[in-house]
């Protein structure tokens, strides 16, 4: 297996009874300066069970060397950024300039705090601007299925993200506004 591989290529190839906690270390410490933490852990483990394995058939008496190996913490810790209002005024500025489908995704997100899959799905029996208080619905339809039932939800529409769904849906003639654009490159009607 891999684990192995890696163990004579960072150890050397050398008898079971050899191999000690330095070699453990040094293994250790591959995969670490590699930033490659969960795969050394997972290959120490097999590593451990290979050990008490072998150790157990062939009656040595030693302490596995890949017991109780110390490896660092990783956070996986994703800050996301918030946009200041000098970049959103920067933002507005180009939707307002240029209507194309880059800029109209944009300017639905920007608002409603959607992915991009998710306003790209949306159908017209999503969008509802009749209402006093224009809204979206976010929900599996024929292009796209939601799985996580905590992603179906209604978000109103306003500022830029009502502005941008106004002039998406003037200029398509499809259920699916979004894939009409993509498809055939309709253009777009300002308001």
């Amino acid at each position: 297996t891999n684990s192995i591989k890696y163990l004579i290529s960072i150890c050397g190839d050398k008898p079971l009874e050899d191999f000690n906690r330095l070699d453990a270390n040094n293994f250790r410490n591959f995969f670490i300066n590699k930033k490659r933490v969960p795969t050394g852990k997972r290959y120490q483990s097999n590593l451990y069970n290979f050990f008490d394995l072998l150790s157990d058939h062939l009656e040595i008496e030693k302490k596995n060397p890949f017991q109780n190996i110390e490896w660092p913490l990783i956070l996986k810790s994703q800050k996301n950024k918030i946009l200041s209002d000098e970049e959103i005024g920067y933002i507005s500025k180009i939707i307002d300039q240029e209507v194309s489908l880059f800029t109209l995704s944009v300017g639905v997100m920007v608002n409603t705090g959607c992915s991009l899959s998710e306003i790209v799905g949306l159908s017209k029996s999503d969008i509802n601007l009749n209402q006093y208080a224009p809204y979206i619905i976010i929900r599996d339809n024929n292009l796209r299925k939601i799985y996580n039932i905590y992603k179906k939800r209604t978000i109103p529409l306003v500022g830029i993200s009502l502005n941008s769904m106004q002039v998406l849906l003037r200029s398509s003639t499809s259920e699916f506004p979004f894939q009409d654009f993509i498809e055939k490159g309709f253009e777009l009607k300002k308001i």
